[in-house]
């Protein structure tokens, strides 16, 4: 069995890689979805069922039908791949969405970190050349809660449970 998984992982590290990777964040999820599931379901269940329940093969003829699947997905992958098809700009209609605009939704500001020079001159309202969604209320800085001050180690040391201070 391990000697099936052996030759069958970089072909299914390349399907995963190119269906999953590749395929779906270009903007291809449909034929993406078919590769995976017609060799899926028309190949590798039916030749698994075939080997096992009827033929009654060894497990590792078993397990070779169940990594056929891959054998299905590595040439369609490629030749996908290689056609170009799949390349989409799937950022075209976020710079035109309503659901962002350039500037901050009424009555709210972006303080930014405490400790930035637009939070303390009272300026900043978005980052320049940003959209700020305004489903959404920006992200205020908090202070940090009480004894999370940043420092390490803490003021008046570490205890653990019995009560021993380590050393630093």
């Amino acid at each position: 069995m391990c000697v099936v998984y052996l030759f069958m992982l970089p072909m299914k590290a390349f399907d995963i890689t190119n269906i999953t990777g590749v395929l779906r964040a270009g903007g291809d999820s449909r034929m993406a979805s078919i590769i995976d599931l017609s060799c899926q379901w028309i190949i590798a269940v039916p030749l698994t069922f075939l080997t096992a329940l009827v033929l009654g093969a060894p497990v590792a003829v078993v397990c070779l039908c169940i990594q056929s699947e891959n054998v299905c997905k590595c040439p369609w992958g490629l030749v996908r791949l290689r056609s170009r098809k799949w390349i989409n700009d799937v950022t075209v209609g976020a710079a035109h969405d309503q659901s962002f605009s350039a500037a901050p939704s009424a009555g709210r500001r972006w303080t930014g970190r405490s400790g930035s020079a637009a939070a303390r001159t009272g300026t900043a309202t978005t980052s320049p050349g940003r959209a700020t969604p305004t489903c959404c209320p920006p992200i205020r800085s908090t202070p940090p809660p009480p004894g999370m001050t940043g420092e390490w180690p803490p003021p008046g040391g570490i205890s653990s449970p019995k009560g021993i201070t380590p050393r630093f």
